[in-house]
């Protein structure tokens, strides 16, 4: 854990988010931009997903191209006209076509992807049972293919993708510039007592600013505390990097 970067989020995240590192042995910090509101912007960027299935309970000898077909057809319907009334645009829909499987008598199943989703034949029924068998060996460590295979479930996910999202950038310091100080406070770290430091608005940071801790960060829904000991340098798109001296 420690090679990795933490990122926090949340109002309070940036809050104690060096203070955590430190107890992780994490020497690298990321504060995102919107840190407050990281999960709400991650909702209205995530793509709207919905799942549709039918089952079948059926054996492997009694599933035919023709009923896969119409019921995958009729659960696609439902799922576009879901995606529709969510005014998802046509070259932005996609279905995912996948099917539960196990061996008779078995309590659990597997799900697989069919792999060709335009036409379903015989050819397409026996790729899926295949994928089934290498699926159920890696998952298991151990196949049977003399075993019979039930279809349980046929699925479709109808998917409606979202826009690519595009941070704006941040304008570049210039020769000489450095960010406004706000304020000054007093603030308590451990092991150092009350110390009066600089506070700094997040919007005036631009791209290359450094600083050096202890200082405060405020923004309109975080606070990010860069204790003594710990730098931190604004990036391209707004994150603040900040990393233990």
């Amino acid at each position: 854990i420690r090679e990795f970067a933490l990122m926090a989020f949340g109002g309070a995240g940036a809050l104690h988010a060096v203070e955590i590192a430190e107890e992780l042995g994490i020497d690298r910090v990321v504060i995102p931009p919107l840190a407050g509101n990281l999960s709400a912007l991650g909702l209205l960027v995530a793509d709207a997903r919905h799942d549709y299935v039918q089952p079948i309970m059926r054996s492997e000898s009694e599933v035919t191209p023709e009923e896969v077909t119409a019921i995958l057809s009729d659960l696609k319907q439902q799922g576009r006209a879901q995606l529709e009334a969510e005014r998802i645009p046509a070259d932005r829909m996609e279905f995912i076509y996948s099917t539960d499987l196990r061996f008779e008598g078995q309590s659990y199943d597997l799900n697989v992807l069919f792999p060709d989703q335009k036409t379903i034949d015989q050819s397409v029924l026996d790729r899926v049972k295949s994928d089934f068998h290498k699926l159920h060996e890696k998952v298991y460590a151990f196949k049977a293919v003399d075993e019979v295979t039930e279809w349980v479930n046929l699925r479709i996910t109808a998917v409606g993708k979202a826009s690519d999202l595009e941070l704006p950038e941040k304008s570049v310091l210039e020769n000489g510039q450095k960010p406004e100080i706000k304020q000054k406070r007093k603030v308590y770290f451990f092991g150092k007592g009350f110390l009066d430091v600089p506070v700094y608005e997040r919007d005036s940071l631009v791209c290359g600013t450094e600083l050096t801790g202890p200082c405060l960060i405020e923004e309109i829904i975080s606070t990010t505390v860069l204790p003594p000991d710990w730098l931190l340098k604004v990036d391209k798109i707004s994150n603040l990097l900040l990393a233990k001296r």
